[in-house]
């Protein structure tokens, strides 16, 4: 008996493995097809931590007072570069990734096989946080300016996109399920949120919505295979299917 509890907690401590780097790099693979690693570089304090378990890959790397953090779970990857922020990938069994250029806050979680979850930042700071369950793919960036703020929500097997450019206060959000598309992307201090969900026959419901101007806010909601499009710039456009829904709400008009 005290040899199969010996066994026992052998196997289970050798399934996971852990890198944690504050000066040093560390690299770490074992037998149950699990590797980790964590890099650290530039000026500190760093902190980069990869865990992967359930036949994983998991790698963060920090850079110029960064924390990184990369968990992986059945047969699931994460990573995360980070630069002079905070970003943290999460992988049960899909892909997560998180791209920091030079500061801001991002996340990314993917759950389930063939979830797919990325949050970037390529200016000077903001929020991207990417969530993707039952084979979505979510993809949140910043992609210049100072600041804002980009969430994206993929789920059975939707695709969202939210963007954020030339933004310090300005938030995009996108939502999609049931195979649905759903795109948002702002381009100064305003607000525009697109939801998307189900498909009708073969066709995908897409919801898409923008903005540019100070203050604005834009609502844009499709079900069903329906489409709709919205913006503060341009005329709305709904296009529902019988019994479901279309909706645009915008300074340029509303429609559904």
């Amino acid at each position: 008996m005290l040899l199969a509890l010996q066994i026992g907690s052998a196997s289970a401590k050798s399934d996971k493995e852990k890198c944690t780097s504050t000066t040093i790099d560390v690299t770490k693979t074992n037998v149950d097809e699990n590797t980790c690693t964590s890099q650290v570089s530039g000026s500190g304090p760093n902190d980069a931590t990869a865990t992967a378990s359930e036949q994983s890959r998991a790698s963060a790397d920090a850079e110029d007072g960064a924390d990184a953090s990369a968990d992986a779970v059945k047969g699931g990857w994460a990573v995360a570069n980070v630069v002079s922020g905070k970003g943290n990938a999460i992988a049960q069994a899909g892909g997560a990734s998180v791209d920091i250029a030079d500061g801001g806050n991002a996340t990314s979680k993917a759950v389930g096989m063939g979830s797919s979850a990325q949050s970037e930042i390529e200016g000077t700071g903001g929020v991207a946080n990417s969530l993707a369950e039952g084979s979505g793919f979510a993809d949140a960036a910043v992609e210049t300016g100072g600041g804002g703020s980009a969430i994206s929500i993929a789920k059975q097997a939707g695709t969202s996109w939210a963007f954020v450019d030339q933004s310090e206060t300005g938030t995009a959000k996108a939502v999609s399920t049931d195979h649905a598309i759903a795109k948002a992307g702002i381009t100064g201090n305003c607000s525009a949120t697109a939801v998307a969900s189900g498909h009708f026959h073969d066709d995908q419901s897409s919801a898409d919505a923008d903005c540019e101007n100070e203050g604005s806010v834009v609502s844009v909601e499709a079900t069903g295979g329906s489409i709709a499009q919205g913006s503060d710039t341009k005329p709305p456009i709904c296009e529902p299917q019988k019994g479901f829904k279309a909706k645009v709400r915008s300074p340029a008009g509303n429609c559904g």
